[in-house]
């Protein structure tokens, strides 16, 4: 009976105390809606590199503006000078120098930040819903992501990889390029695919099972280009990623086993690069904001040339290929 009555304490007592543990935990939880009232509002100056469109920018807001603690968001397209007001007690300013927006196409540079108030003068806003052919286009891209990860460890899968790729392109082209809305989704699906990308990095090249699988991902991404600018840009990324490549394999002494196939791809996407430079400003004759944002991206392109030139003679010394050379030469030229 003695025995019972201990047993019953215990079991009683254990009760008590997890409704205690629960209790206490509710106190301490704050809802999203508890947060947003919370901590200080601060104002947030960046410089954002690798707009160059309006839809660029509106896609980088509406990103950063979909993130919980984030409140506003206003962009100088021009200039990337970016002014976004955020609760502290939610986000924090690393967090969002390190959002995934700014880890493909676009980059982020700390300016300043300052108080500007507290939580419960501002509101939040939802994140944005995503439209249906947006959702249904991303589907097989979630699904080629997680089989490529499984590729890397199984080296298994990649014609299964690569069909799912080419769902994602198929699907994008559904996407009918031209209003500012439908270019946004496009970008949208490009950005991701460049976070595909540079996940991968720089060590998978040639003869390594993962290689197809970012080669056909660079593909698509061009493929879903949704103006001239974008075609100049992903060209320029692709000739950047072979760059990347031989400097790696050269630092690893592989370099001669790939040297004239990673040469060959760096050249086709350099004078694609040029041809769609040369377009965009053709046309921005008559289109005084084309040509801006072909100087744009010339002049990032004109940031990287050093570095291509440096690792190309590494391999050829000073007798880099005439058809690379002119093409580098034609790029440094048409600089802003």
């Amino acid at each position: 009976m003695e025995g019972k009555k201990i047993t019953n304490f215990i079991i009683g007592f254990g009760i008590v105390f997890i409704m205690g543990i629960f209790l206490f935990s509710l106190l301490l939880y704050n809802s999203p809606e508890e947060k947003a009232t919370q901590g200080k509002i601060k104002e947030l100056r960046l410089e954002v590199k690798g707009l160059v469109c309006q839809a660029c920018a509106n896609v980088v807001k509406s990103s950063l503006e979909g993130t919980p603690g984030i409140i506003n968001t206003t962009i100088e397209l021009e200039t990337g000078n970016t002014i976004l007001n955020y609760n502290d007690f939610v986000i924090s300013k690393d967090e969002i120098l390190n959002h995934d927006i700014f880890s493909g196409y676009y980059t982020a540079k700390f300016v300043e930040e300052k108080i500007v108030g507290e939580a419960d003068d501002f509101k939040f806003e939802s994140s944005p819903v995503l439209d249906y052919d947006y959702r249904y286009a991303i589907e097989p891209l979630q699904k080629a992501e997680a089989k490529i990860l499984t590729a890397i460890r199984s080296k298994e899968g990649m014609d299964e990889i690569i069909s799912l790729l080419d769902e994602v392109e198929s699907r994008g082209k559904e996407i009918k390029e031209g209003t500012p809305e439908n270019n946004e989704k496009r970008i949208k699906l490009m950005l991701r695919l460049s976070s595909l990308i540079e996940n991968l990095g720089t060590s998978y090249t040639p003869g390594t099972y993962i290689y197809p699988a970012k080669i056909k991902t660079e593909q698509v991404r061009f493929s879903l280009s949704p103006t001239v600018i974008y075609k100049a840009k992903n060209q320029f990324l692709m000739a950047n990623n072979r760059i990347k490549e031989m400097n790696f394999l050269i630092n690893i002494n592989k370099i001669e086993e790939n040297k004239e196939a990673l040469s060959d791809a760096y050249t086709a996407s350099l004078s694609n690069t040029l041809k769609f430079v040369k377009t965009a400003k053709e046309k921005g004759k008559e289109k005084k904001q084309l040509l801006l944002f072909s100087d744009l991206v010339l002049k990032e392109v004109n940031e990287n040339l050093p570095r291509h030139k440096e690792v190309l003679e590494k391999i050829y010394g000073k007798d880099i290929p005439i058809d690379i050379r002119d093409s580098l030469d034609e790029l440094q030229s048409m600089a802003p």
